[in-house]
Parts: C-alpha cells; sequence; structure tokens
C-alpha cells in the first residue's frame, strides 16, 4: 500500500501556534525539516501522514497541552491550505463551503473520509482516516474537527449551544472529559469523528475571503482527475471499502459503481493488478476488525461482525482467524 500525504502547511499551523503558546515545537520543527513531496501535479508540499497523525497524537496528549488539538485547529488558517483553502474560504455560504470542503478534500489529505450527510433538522459533517493502522488518531480528529467547527462559528456563532461533537473512540480510550475542551456535547463511539448542527445554519453567509473565480475551482476539478487516474485501482478499491464499511456499502456492484466502472470492467482492472475483490474486501475487513477492537473495546463480536458484513459472528470469527493466526478473542485481550 502506498504512503498517506498530508498538506504540510497543517504541520506548519501546529508549529507557529504552539510557539505563539511557548509550547515546544520540536516535534513539528522535525517533522518539516525531513524531505517533502510534490504530488503528481499538486501546487503544494506534503508530509507523510502517518508521520503527522502520530506528531499530533503525542503533542496533544500531553498534559501541558490539554485541549491543545482543538484550539489548534479553531485558530488555523485555511488560506494557507493553497487554491483549495481559497475555494473553501471564497465560499458565499456555510453550505457552499461544506461542499467544497467535502469536494476538494483528497487534494489536502489522502486516504481520508470526508462527508456531508444533510437530514432535514441535523446535519452531519463527518472526519474519517480510512487507514487502520493510522491510530491513535483522537487528537489528530480534535484539531481537524475545531478547523471544521471554525467555520460554523464564523458564520453562525449562536448555533454552537446546538451542536454534537462525534468520536469514533471509545469513551474509556480517550480517558478525558472532552466536553470541557470542546464546549459542547459529545457523542463517542459514533460511526464517524465529526459535527452534527442545525441544517438550516448551511444558508448563512460565511465570505471568509472574496469569491474565487471559475478558473480555480476548474484547475482543482482538473486536479482531482489527475490524481485518481494516478491511484491504482487496487488502492481506490481499499479506499472505496473502508468508506463503504460501516454504512454496510460493500459488496462489489456498489464499488464498482462508486468508481465509475462496471462489475467486469473492475475485476479486469484488478486481475491486471494481480489482486482480487474478495481478497480485498477481506484484508479490509480483518484490518477494520483490529481497529475496532482499539476504539471499542466493549463492543461485542456479534455487533462487530455485523458491522463489518458478516451475516454471522462464527463466520467472522473463522476469517480473522485465518487472517491473525489467533481468535479475535485472544486478539482483543492482547490489545
Amino acid at each position: 500500500m502506498e504512503h498517506a500525504f498530508v498538506n504540510a502547511s497543517a504541520a506548519s499551523d501546529w508549529r507557529n501556534i504552539l510557539a505563539e503558546r511557548g509550547i515546544n515545537t520540536q516535534d513539528f520543527d522535525s517533522l518539516l525539516r525531513k524531505p517533502t513531496l510534490s504530488g503528481n501535479n499538486f501546487d503544494q508540499q506534503l508530509i507523510d501522514l502517518k508521520e503527522f497523525v502520530a506528531t499530533v497524537e503525542k503533542t496533544g496528549s500531553v498534559k501541558s497541552g490539554g485541549g491543545i488539538s482543538w484550539s489548534v485547529g479553531l485558530a488555523s488558517n485555511y488560506a494557507k491550505r493553497g487554491k483549495v483553502g481559497q475555494a473553501i474560504l471564497g465560499s458565499k455560504t456555510l453550505g457552499t463551503a461544506f461542499n467544497r470542503l467535502v469536494k476538494f478534500y483528497p487534494l489536502i489529505q489522502d486516504r481520508t473520509d470526508v462527508s456531508l450527510e444533510m437530514g432535514e433538522d441535523f446535519t452531519t459533517l463527518g472526519y474519517r482516516i480510512l487507514d487502520p493502522d493510522i491510530w491513535p488518531r483522537t487528537e489528530d480528529a480534535l484539531y481537524t474537527l475545531g478547523v471544521f467547527s471554525s467555520f460554523i462559528k464564523t458564520a453562525a456563532p449562536t448555533a454552537w449551544e446546538t451542536v454534537d461533537i462525534l468520536i469514533e473512540a471509545d469513551k474509556n480510550v480517550v480517558k478525558k472529559d472532552l466536553t470541557n475542551e470542546v464546549c459542547a456535547n459529545v457523542v463517542y463511539e459514533a460511526e464517524t469523528n465529526g459535527i452534527r448542527f442545525p441544517t438550516k445554519i448551511l444558508s448563512n453567509p460565511i465570505g471568509l475571503l472574496p469569491p474565487v473565480e471559475n478558473d480555480i475551482l476548474n484547475y482543482l476539478n482538473r486536479l482531482l482527475v489527475e490524481k485518481r487516474r494516478y491511484l491504482p485501482v487496487s488502492e481506490k478499491t481499499r479506499q472505496a471499502i473502508f468508506q463503504g464499511l460501516s454504512r454496510g456499502h460493500v459488496t462489489q456492484d456498489h464499488v464498482a459503481k462508486t468508481l465509475g466502472l462496471s462489475r467486469r470492467t473492475l475485476r479486469r482492472k484488478l486481475a491486471a493488478e494481480e489482486v482480487s475483490y474478495q481478497a480485498i474486501l477481506d484484508e479490509c475487513r480483518m484490518r477494520a476488525a483490529s481497529l475496532e477492537f482499539k476504539i471499542s473495546p466493549n463492543q461485542s463480536l456479534s455487533e462487530m461482525a455485523l458491522k463489518l458484513g458478516y451475516s454471522e459472528h462464527s463466520t467472522f470469527s473463522r476469517a480473522f482467524m485465518r487472517w491473525a493466526g489467533i481468535a479475535p478473542q485472544q486478539f482483543r485481550k492482547l490489545h
């Protein structure tokens, strides 16, 4: 599996804000000194996502930095995210800003699912890293949701008292009271990290930057096409499966449709990479299972099996045994 990357300006935000507050910046200095990569046809500098999240987790969890991840997110300058930042901050309404955020987020950070699920009364802006091996990631979630919440607080400052913050991890795993950090109701063991807010505020004006010209939006659309073309079909399939696991959308037909392919074409392209859909699905399910044991230690095997698309937990247990070499109950005790 290829490395995942994130826009280096995220690490710069951390470094600058920590320096302003007199907190040691050594870890982020080291991260930023490493050779950065210019992504294929991207106008940005990139750093390794796994290393970035590990650095955020380390910094955010230290005693002297209580609440720092959320506050860094709130204070971050999204204009530093290049043309993507300009497009988001130059939106006329909060709804347009969030739709552009969802659409163009792959240009900011790899292997990540940002979604906007609109309901009549409430809407959820979700954020989840699709790589189960990048764990822990609670501080990264708080940082990113802090960034997203700054848009809500700008467009609808009085709506914050009605907001819920969603955290994918179990409260016992987080080991601290996040309510005091985010000043909102916190829901643990959610399907995704996210912010649930009143749908009506999506029409509120935001206008943090002047409106962007169509040529910038067209340019970003071209970059998205180029990035998707660059990814191997096997990696696209993994990401589609991880996106769909919590929603029950992991059939081959659904994944093929998500990728804009027929089922036959998907099979042919995967065969050209010497891998099958079933092999990728099994791999994703087992990697997701190992994450579930960490973030939801009290979840029953039956619940986990259902979440991963198995009709019976016995089928899941046998598959896990083949993958890990030990029974899921034993794996849980070890981790």
